[in-house]
């Protein structure tokens, strides 16, 4: 018991342990994507963003139609309206890779990645080892996803 409480120490002393309850970042960034294909197997991958290649993602949350019903930054063309949110049926149809080159660093369903459908937790990550624009969302199951509709993340990080 003695050698197991030494390891938990340091790993919560190295930041690999911590409450889920505790802040999951110093900073955090909304990343919004617009699905332009939806053929099975498409990936949208993420436009380049230096600030989060040169970070530690330290927790990265979908967000849903339910915990916030519009995009807060993409509109429609059209209406000039804000776009509404993935609901957990569109969720269900992705996954999130975080990637660096043609690795992929994590892999994770998009569903499993909103905190409501997690217990109210956030998707904890641990990563200083990837490229932003080289992660996307890939589509493992066409129907529930049309060209235009949004993805919303929150991205937490801490600066390196």
């Amino acid at each position: 018991m003695r050698e197991y409480n030494r390891y938990m120490q340091e790993l919560a002393r190295l930041g690999l342990v911590r409450n889920y309850t505790h802040s999951p970042g110093k900073f955090s960034k909304t990343v919004t994507a617009q699905f332009i294909e939806v053929l099975n197997g498409s990936r949208l991958y993420f436009k380049n963003d230096q600030e989060l290649t040169n970070s530690r993602i330290t927790c990265i949350d979908i967000v849903n139609n339910v915990e916030s019903a519009l995009n807060p930054q993409i509109t429609d063309p059209t209406s000039g309206d804000l776009r509404a949110n993935l609901t957990n049926v569109q969720l269900a149809d992705l996954v999130f890779v975080l990637g660096q080159g043609d690795e992929q660093r994590a892999m994770i369903s998009a569903f499993t990645m909103v905190r409501n459908n997690n217990s109210g937790k956030h998707t904890f990550f641990n990563s200083t080892n990837h490229i932003w624009h080289d992660s996307y969302v890939e589509l493992v199951n066409i129907g529930n996803i049309s060209v235009d509709e949004v993805i919303t993340l929150e991205v937490f990080y801490d600066k390196i």
